[in-house]
């Protein structure tokens, strides 16, 4: 005949209150040990990528400071000097009223008539959706 579950259990594993701590002080161990592991794991990626960015900064500040050179060694030369410098610097409006005049130098050049731009003003923001927000949403909702 079989033993009983309860008398196998119980005669293989002898449950006191030192064997049940023992197993739940080795569980908190183990767990807390695992979570330190991941934390210096992490700490470690953080400290790789860290170190990365800051060598590319290191590069890019090292390569300005070359042309920064590069652009005094060359404007302090005499022949540079007495030439006016431009400025490079065009902000986005400028470039909107030059791509406007564009437009409208060629639409007045076909015409054969003269068009002058008298102001040009941002337009006011209507509370409707964009024209592709709006063609997506009447895509989106056709019957079959």
């Amino acid at each position: 005949m079989l033993p009983r579950l309860s008398t196998v259990l119980s005669s293989s594993i002898d449950m006191t209150p030192e064997f049940v701590a023992a197993v739940v002080v080795t569980g908190l161990v183990v767990v807390f040990l695992a979570l330190l592991i991941l934390i210096f794991f992490v700490m470690g990626y953080g400290g790789i990528f860290q170190a990365i960015n800051k060598s590319r900064e290191n590069k890019a500040k090292a390569q300005q400071k070359s042309e920064a050179e590069t652009t005094i060694s060359v404007a302090s030369t005499p022949a540079q000097t007495a030439k006016p410098q431009i400025s490079q610097e065009v902000d986005a409006e400028d470039e909107v009223v030059a791509v406007i005049a564009a437009a409208v130098a060629q639409i007045s050049a076909e015409n054969g008539k003269v068009a002058v731009i008298k102001s040009i003003k941002p337009a006011k923001s209507r509370p409707s959706r964009l024209a592709w927000a709006k063609a997506g949403l009447i895509d989106n909702t056709r019957p079959f």
